[in-house]
Formats: C-alpha cells, sequence, structure tokens
C-alpha cells in the first residue's frame, strides 16, 4: 500500500486546471508553496494557460489530455496525486501513484427519483456511478478520496443564473420548480476542501469529503437577494427554452461551445 504520511513537497498533477473548479484547485495548492503543481492541458499556448502561468510561475504545464492513453501517461509520469477523471484510475496504479483525489458525486438523483426524465442530468449520473465503482475500490491497492459537490457555482449569478431588471426591482427566470433545492457552492470551495484533505489523508482516505455546498430554493435566493439588495426580487419558474432565450441576451452561446464540438 501507498501510505501518505506528509503532504510536503507533494507532486500534484491537476486535471481541469485551466477551468473554473481545476483552476480553484491550483489557486488553493499553489498558494502554500509546498507543492509542485503541474495541470495538465490540450492548448499550453492557450490565454487560459498563459494567464495560468502569469498568476502562478511555480505551476507547471504539461501538454497533453486526459481523454487519452498518452495524455493520461505523460500526466502520471513522476506524479504523486491526481484530480479529475477516469480510465485514469487504472493507469493511475500502473503510474505508482500514491493518492487518487476525484471528483464525484455522493448520489444519483436519477435513480432517486425514479427514472423520471426531467431529472436526468448526465453530468451527476457519470459522476455518481464512477464514484460508486470507485468507492469499492481497495484503498490499499490505490488510497482514493472521492470529493464531491454536486453544487451550481455561485459565480453564475453574474451569468447564466443572472436576474433581470423587473419594474424597480429584480427578478429570477430560472427553468426550476419552487420546491426543488439547488446546492451554490463558491467555486474556492473546491480549492480549499482539495487543500484540507491534502492536509489531512488520514481523515479522507477511503472516504467521500464534501466541498460544503449551501442547498437553498430560487424563492429563499430570491429573499436573500431582496435583503441584501433592498430592491423587490422575485422569482418565475420558466421552461428551459424560455430560459435559454432570457440568457442569450447577454451570453452568446455560438462562442462558448466545449472544446471539440462542432459548429452547426
Amino acid at each position: 500500500m501507498n501510505t501518505i504520511t506528509s503532504s510536503s513537497n507533494t507532486k500534484i498533477v491537476v486535471f481541469g486546471g485551466t477551468g473554473a473548479q481545476g483552476r480553484s484547485v491550483v489557486r488553493a495548492l499553489a498558494s502554500l508553496n509546498e507543492f509542485q503543481v503541474s495541470v495538465l492541458t490540450r492548448e499550453p499556448e492557450s490565454d487560459k494557460s498563459k494567464t495560468l502561468l502569469t498568476e502562478f510561475p511555480n505551476v507547471k504545464l504539461l501538454n497533453g489530455s486526459y481523454t487519452s492513453e498518452v495524455g493520461l501517461r505523460t500526466a502520471f509520469a513522476d506524479q504523486d496525486e491526481y484530480f479529475w477523471t477516469f480510465r485514469a484510475y487504472e493507469i493511475a496504479i500502473q503510474s505508482g501513484l500514491k493518492w487518487f483525489i476525484f471528483a464525484g458525486a455522493s448520489e444519483d438523483r436519477f435513480v432517486e427519483q425514479g427514472y423520471v426524465e426531467k431529472y436526468r442530468n448526465s453530468h451527476n449520473i457519470v459522476g455518481s456511478r464512477l464514484s460508486r465503482w470507485l468507492a469499492a475500490q481497495p484503498v490499499d491497492l490505490l488510497p482514493w478520496t472521492i470529493m464531491t459537490a454536486g453544487g451550481v457555482y455561485a459565480e453564475m449569478f453574474r451569468s447564466l443564473l443572472k436576474p433581470f431588471p423587473h419594474g424597480d426591482g429584480v427578478i429570477f427566470k430560472v427553468p426550476m420548480d419552487r420546491e426543488s433545492i439547488m446546492p451554490i457552492i463558491p467555486v474556492e470551495n473546491y480549492g480549499k476542501a482539495v487543500k484540507w484533505a491534502l492536509k489531512h489523508p488520514q481523515e479522507c482516505i477511503g472516504k467521500f469529503v464534501s466541498a460544503a455546498p449551501f442547498p437553498l430554493t430560487f424563492d429563499q435566493i430570491a429573499e436573500a437577494t431582496q435583503q441584501v439588495s433592498s430592491k423587490k426580487t422575485e422569482f418565475i419558474p420558466v421552461t428551459v427554452d424560455e430560459w435559454m432565450t432570457n440568457i442569450s441576451s447577454h451570453i452568446n452561446p455560438e462562442a462558448r461551445l466545449p472544446w471539440g464540438a462542432v459548429r452547426r
């Protein structure tokens, strides 16, 4: 068994380090100057990658993709820990990693709701099912920790969840039922949770660790917004199509296609 006794000078590779969650992890770890942090990226010359190096000059970029075995082997060479996604587990063992930290989910909400289609969330389904598989693996083969949050970024209230002016106040128009609970999480919580885990391995190995989201209904969010802003705030449930039309007024979805997506 690979025994984790100290995080001092530990080598860590972060997948998705130029994205919101991964960047939070990079920021938290690089600020300590106790870890040798590497970030796997498909585009080391991209603006996001260059910005990462400017902000964190002690971070190293690795050119590759975690969606290929070559990229995974490049990433895991001479590393101690890993953050993000899969086939990775097997190559992590082959590469001699000491600790596998996986961004997963603690429950499958689609199953909990009896497979009702409107509750289907592909991201949550994949994360929860891989998490359950990983939780069944022996820690003496490869120590693992499953980092959970299952939340929507609090920062999205400036973009996708942004309220709209309405009379002398504002109104939230979101495709959620009034009784639906949405976990809200500041992006920085991911980095704080991973940093804490690395400092407390014996409390985290073989366990689920929460990044502490705040479970709220949108009526509660509207009420809190009104208390803080002193502006009348309402919430109106809308359809997904209505929501997409509304957010397209300030976000161009065509300019935010996922990597590798084909414009139609």
